[in-house]
């Protein structure tokens, strides 16, 4: 997936809403979220990342080891069809398991460091764990 002005997006509808997502992820230098979409801040500016997206029924346990970062937020989805990622992830799978609702958003990340040095290209990864969940919480895990 390729990370445009050191983020990534994802939102629900045809039109990308305003920075609020944007906005909150600085709160905890990695994800933000608000209504309809979600922001993953990226190491550097532009430059392509590894990325897993997975969706779940029920929450599933945190995996702290191997990872930089794990942060979880509260996300609402208006319509329950989070398939907008960045274009060069179009055709990434709807992880909204339930449909519309609240859900739980949990980001890891290594590799920032790594990314930064040489050509930086695809040498940070995420794992974005996506679950039903009504906490609005932010929560670092690591």
């Amino acid at each position: 997936m390729w990370s445009d002005y050191g983020a990534m997006t994802a939102f629900e509808g045809e039109e990308p809403p305003e920075g609020a997502a944007l906005d909150k992820s600085f709160g905890n230098d990695l994800v933000g979220a608000a209504k309809g979409a979600l922001a993953i801040l990226t190491a550097d500016e532009a430059m392509h990342v590894c990325v897993t997206v997975e969706g779940y029924g029920t929450r599933p346990s945190v995996e702290r080891e191997g990872w930089e970062k794990v942060v979880e937020i509260g996300y609402p989805s208006p319509t329950g069809e989070l398939t907008h990622w960045a274009e060069a992830a179009a055709d990434l799978p709807n992880p909204l398991v339930k449909g519309p609702g609240r859900y739980r958003v949990r980001v890891h990340m290594r590799g920032a460091d790594a990314a930064m040095k040489d050509d930086g290209d695809a040498r940070q990864r995420f794992l974005v764990m996506i679950f039903p969940g009504s906490s609005r919480r932010t929560e670092i895990l690591r």
